[in-house]
């Protein structure tokens, strides 16, 4: 367990015994149910409750999750059939970047990983399966589709991580809890991506990162904002530009990295096509890092 946590109200340092959080400043306490800490505050539920009555419909209306542990246990990769197999080709492919890029960057290492915006905790159970401390965060306990669904991996795996349901701009967690932070297809749901970005970096130690992954990265926000308009019903999920990106590290004095996955000839001249009956930009996953630059 990452002892790390801090009192949702008061902010000091939390104490762990026999799985129960508490504070010694201002008496707060709580324990897991069915094995997920809710340290979600009721002014950040309230919040949020529009959000997630919305997101729940648009992924029910999806047919989001399954009935079937083996489908859990088997992502991120699906069946052929699959209505999103073109989406869980993607996670695979920045899971497989993500698993290279903390074999180079921290060799050797065993990382106090934080997944935020985990959902069901696939990429959470992969990085605890790789070696590293994993907490699973989200808004979303849904047995389907956010954290409770974690469960079918935990009883089925010798593996452990903790799943923490809690608010992105309020970590429960003290400074420096986390070598490193993971947006995972969750950073462009940000309200003030400049405050999300604040917040993770302060649960960040120096010499660690901030990674974003699976969130859509246009080159202006021209084309972010047509995309926007085509929708239907947007709920709160943006996209983000090049261009914003470099601000956010500018401002905090980070090293930015950009990682552009490669397509391939052919899938590039299908891109082409496809902006251009569109007209506009199609987005693309770029990987992102945000460096904290420090000595550990």
């Amino acid at each position: 367990m990452i002892p790390f946590f801090r009192c949702p109200s008061c902010g000091s340092q939390c104490q762990i015994q026999a799985a129960t959080i508490t504070c010694a400043t201002c008496t707060y306490a709580t324990s897991p149910c069915d094995g997920i800490y809710d340290i979600l505050t009721a002014d950040s539920l309230r919040h949020h409750q529009g959000f997630l009555d919305q997101y729940h419909r648009i992924r029910r209306s999806e047919k989001r999750g399954s009935e079937q542990v083996a489908w859990y246990l088997g992502l991120p990769t699906v069946p052929e059939d699959h209505p999103f197999r073109k989406e869980w080709e993607q996670r695979r492919e920045s899971m497989e970047w993500l698993r290279k890029f903390l074999a180079e960057r921290f060799p050797n290492r065993t990382l106090d990983v934080l997944d935020a915006g985990a959902g069901n905790c696939w990429l959470t159970r992969h990085l605890a399966e790789w070696g590293h401390r994993a907490v699973a965060l989200d808004i979303d306990d849904d047995p389907r589709d956010g954290l409770a669904a974690g469960s079918h991996v935990l009883a089925s795996l010798p593996i452990s991580f903790q799943r923490v349901r809690a608010d992105f701009v309020h970590l429960p967690f003290v400074d420096s809890a986390f070598d490193l932070v993971i947006f995972n297809g969750a950073f462009h749901y940000a309200l003030d991506q400049g405050q999300l970005l604040d917040e993770a970096l302060r649960a960040t130690r120096p010499g660690g990162a901030v990674v974003l992954i699976d969130s859509p990265v246009y080159t202006t926000a021209e084309d972010g904002e047509k995309m926007m308009a085509e929708r239907a019903e947007q709920g709160r999920a943006r996209y983000l530009t090049i261009m914003g990106l470099n601000d956010l590290a500018n401002a905090r004095g980070l090293k930015l990295e950009v990682f552009t996955p490669s397509i391939g000839f052919f899938n590039w001249l299908r891109k082409q096509a496809a902006e251009l009956r569109r007209g506009r930009e199609l987005a693309i996953m770029d990987r992102i890092v945000f460096n904290k630059i420090g000595t550990e």
